[in-house]
């Protein structure tokens, strides 16, 4: 049974949840873009900057961060479109840091000799990329639970 006085209204969590989807995806897209389009004038030009996988996650980066941005405006309206918008941009961004944390061992395996300092740099970029999977299934979970969804119009 739906309390009619809080459909459509939107929560203090709600709000700032939106407020840092709308900041995360704009810096993730220009971020993306950026290693998107220095992998394509790396390539124009014959000069070597990332890998082709790089390419691909930032592509995936890219519409999963517009994907979750046009999901933020909704939830911000309080359509229940959000949802699935929310959870299909969280998938994206889930699988693009799945790849990442697979091209995150490939700088150790073109070593001869593996330092402290190599380990030390890709336990940080498996940091990182923990830490968003971390971030997006919070997202996932805080946009699917029933509680959110009966607020939606």
């Amino acid at each position: 049974m739906e309390d009619s006085k809080y459909l459509g209204k939107r929560t203090q969590t709600t709000t700032i949840i939106c407020l840092i989807l709308f900041i995360v995806t704009v810096s993730l897209f220009s971020y993306y873009g950026y290693q998107w389009i220095q992998y394509l004038l790396g390539t124009y030009f014959d000069v070597s900057t990332n890998a082709f996988s790089d390419l691909i996650t930032g592509i995936i980066g890219m519409i999963a961060s517009i994907i979750v941005f046009i999901g933020a405006i909704n939830l911000w309206q309080m359509k229940h479109s959000s949802v699935k918008l929310l959870v299909y941009g969280s998938i994206g961004f889930l699988i693009k840091n799945v790849v990442d944390l697979i091209n995150d061992f490939k700088p150790l395996r073109g070593l001869d000799v593996v330092q402290s300092w190599d380990i030390s740099s890709v336990a940080w970029s498996l940091g990182i990329d923990l830490f968003h999977i971390g971030f997006w299934i919070f997202i996932w979970v805080f946009i699917t639970r029933s509680s959110v969804k009966e607020q939606l119009s």
